[in-house]
């Protein structure tokens, strides 16, 4: 076999992949289409979601913590834990209702 044959079954061959429909291409890429791949390669395959979670609870756990000192703290002492942890939970649904993050975190 000379090497103009090989190149050329590697050429149909590859003319055969790119003609694959979207259902051969799920069932080759284990029912994920084209659609699919495309959605999480958007989200950084979890990453993402990942990384705009934990900037929203760091964000909640600080804002809440100063935010629950500020409203039921004495100069004395700071808020109560209960005070803080419910400034917290409200501070992370506050962010929750956002597409955006924070200032201080690059957004992503």
């Amino acid at each position: 076999m000379s090497n103009d044959q090989e190149f050329v079954s590697l050429d149909e061959r590859a003319l055969e992949l790119v003609t694959l429909d979207e259902h051969e291409l799920e069932l080759v890429n284990g029912a994920w289409g084209w659609s699919d791949l495309k959605e999480a390669a958007k989200g950084g395959f979890g990453l993402r979601t990942l990384y705009r979670e934990g900037v929203k609870t760091v964000t909640a756990a600080v804002g809440g913590w100063k935010l629950a000192n500020q409203m039921y703290g004495t100069p004395e002492k700071g808020a109560s834990w209960s005070d803080k942890r419910r400034a917290m939970g409200a501070f992370k649904e506050y962010l929750d209702g956002s597409d955006k993050l924070p200032s201080w975190a690059p957004q992503w």
